[in-house]
């Protein structure tokens, strides 16, 4: 149970690129929350324009009085990890739940989080559906594979565990400045980059078993965003190294170079590999 009965107030902070579409279906899923939550939370929603070329106004979001909305616009395409920051500077929520614009929550997604939350937690990860274009599948099929959100060691040799901040609440006082002031110049791994740095200062991830999210993949092409990905990591890497030390960075630039020879990390990649598979 929560620690008390207070309500929560939470900033949804949604950075929206060619996003005018999904404006309906955000403020549907919200609206779906607060009858649900019956008063146990209050929402604010903070929409970030980062595609100059649409234009997006207030006329173009539903007024609803119990969902105060803050509208940002970038004046140029700045990426995701800008336009959180941006988002995070103008919230003043307790806790802050950063959302993909095509993703999607279940409709009771806050009111399960809040009853989950603990006063130790820093961070709340529910489980999830990842939906591909011809399939989808559980994000955790077993407790044991959420379990390793909480620990910094398997961020290092197997990636990120958290397939989306979409998933989490978070303590807004416990997001790090390091994290703000070092925005990265290529898209991809700044929640890696929060996750990384958040652990090492042993900030606490608490688990929420329930399926309240599904993360949306697009078709793009896999081997470009590897790529993408890879240098996005690479910059995470050159900002934490004296922060996290050299050796564990080497570990992680000899995972995504894929010259990893461990032994025993190869067998558990093998065994959570043949976990998802089944």
């Amino acid at each position: 149970m929560l620690w008390d009965k207070k309500t929560r107030k939470i900033s949804v902070i949604i950075p929206l690129y060619n996003g005018k579409k999904y404006l309906p279906d955000i403020m549907s899923m919200l609206l779906r929350n607060l009858e649900e939550g019956k008063g146990s939370f209050k929402i604010e929603l903070i929409l970030i324009n980062d595609f100059p070329d649409e234009k997006i106004s207030y006329d173009d979001i539903e007024h609803v009085s119990d969902l105060n909305v803050i509208l940002l616009i970038n004046q140029e395409n700045k990426g995701i990890h800008y336009s959180r920051v941006r988002g995070l500077s103008h919230a003043s929520g307790e806790y802050i739940h950063f959302f993909d614009q095509d993703d999607r929550i279940s409709d009771h997604f806050f009111e399960s989080q809040v009853q989950c939350l603990r006063k130790r937690d820093d961070v709340i990860v529910a489980n999830g559906i990842a939906e591909y274009a011809s399939y989808s599948k559980l994000l955790y099929r077993y407790w044991l594979m959420q379990w390793t959100v909480k620990f910094a060691w398997f961020y290092l040799k197997f990636d990120c565990r958290i397939i989306s901040p979409g998933q989490c609440l978070i303590k807004k006082s416990s997001i790090p400045d390091v994290w703000k002031n070092n925005i990265l110049k290529q898209n991809g791994a700044d929640d890696y980059f929060l996750w990384l740095i958040m652990l090492n200062q042993r900030k606490k991830i608490g688990i929420n078993r329930e399926i309240l999210y599904t993360h949306k993949y697009t078709s793009a092409n896999t081997s470009a965003n590897k790529e993408r990905m890879r240098g996005s990591v690479e910059e995470v890497l050159t900002i934490i190294e004296p922060m996290l030390g050299s050796s564990r960075v080497r570990t992680v630039r000899q995972r995504i170079q894929g010259s990893n020879t461990n032994r025993i990390t190869k067998k558990l990649v093998t065994i959570v590999e043949n976990i998802n598979r089944n």
